[in-house]
Parts: structure tokens; C-alpha cells; sequence
């Protein structure tokens, strides 16, 4: 089964430096990116891959809200 870049950070299983090796993937077009769009395959909601596209280094923020189950501010 597939798991994408956030819910393998939030299981401990990824980093958040390892995401331009995700985004490469995706671009390679590595298993699991089919059909997907990169904040599908990255596991960002539209909100949060708009976040981090813009403020990259506001991942760990993105992440965190996760654990939490907040909303990004």
C-alpha cells in the first residue's frame, strides 16, 4: 500500500529532508505518483501544498499541525 511523504514523516518513517527526493520521485514518475498531482502524492491538502510551495521551510509547521490535527495558519 502506498504512503505518502507526510503520513511516512508522521510514523517516523520519513524526514522532512527527504522531501526533494519525493519531489524528484514524482517527477520520475515512481510508483504511486500515477494519475496523482505532487500535493496528492506529497499528502498535502490544496491548503498545505499551497503553504509549502510558497514557504518551503514552513514544512515542519505543516507536519506539526498534523500531529496536532490543526488547521495551517
Amino acid at each position: 500500500m502506498f504512503k505518502t511523504f507526510v503520513e511516512r514523516c508522521l510514523e517516523g518513517t520519513a524526514q522532512p529532508g527527504d522531501i526533494d527526493d519525493w519531489v524528484d520521485a514524482w517527477h520520475e514518475s515512481a510508483p504511486g505518483s500515477e494519475d496523482r498531482t505532487l500535493d496528492e502524492y506529497l499528502g498535502f491538502t490544496p491548503e498545505e501544498g499551497a503553504i509549502w510551495a510558497r514557504y518551503g521551510s514552513r514544512l515542519g509547521e505543516i507536519l506539526e499541525n498534523r500531529r496536532q490535527n490543526r488547521q495551517p495558519a
